[in-house]
């Protein structure tokens, strides 16, 4: 008798538990980042506490068909373009700066018109590091 019900007690909250909700963490794809993203908010923490500064002058991304972006900075000269790639809720930029090639990952949320990214690769940030763009 004690073994039923610690098995159904189980089970009754192994259930309830579970997360049916699959909006929440809808993966993102290229198609939802195309167009025009600038920054607007970078939350950065040298070690101690940190809070969400405004950006004044901030760079866009621009992501486009195919699999193709621009970085461009605030007064929109070319920083860099290559190609950038998402997986669930990871974005990767592969681009050549001065001849090198290079890969940066980001860890990336959506939410509405709001893009949130965090590096992780090659370099993350320990203490913390955010930026948040918006859709223009």
């Amino acid at each position: 008798m004690n073994l039923k019900f610690l098995l159904s007690t189980f089970l009754f909250i192994n259930i309830s538990c579970n997360d049916d909700n699959d909006s929440i963490n809808v993966p993102i794809d290229n198609e939802k980042l195309l167009g025009n993203w600038i920054l607007t908010e970078s939350y950065i923490s040298p070690g101690g506490a940190a809070e969400w500064q405004n950006v004044e002058k901030g760079f866009r991304y621009i992501f486009e068909d195919k699999g193709l972006f621009q970085k461009r900075n605030f007064d929109n000269s070319l920083d860099y373009k290559g190609n950038f790639q998402v997986n669930e809720d990871e974005l990767f930029f592969y681009f050549k700066n001065e001849k090198v090639s290079d890969t940066l990952g980001y860890k990336i949320e959506l939410d509405n018109a709001i893009l949130t990214i965090s590096p992780f690769y090659p370099t993350m940030c320990i203490e913390g590091c955010l930026y948040r763009f918006k859709k223009e």
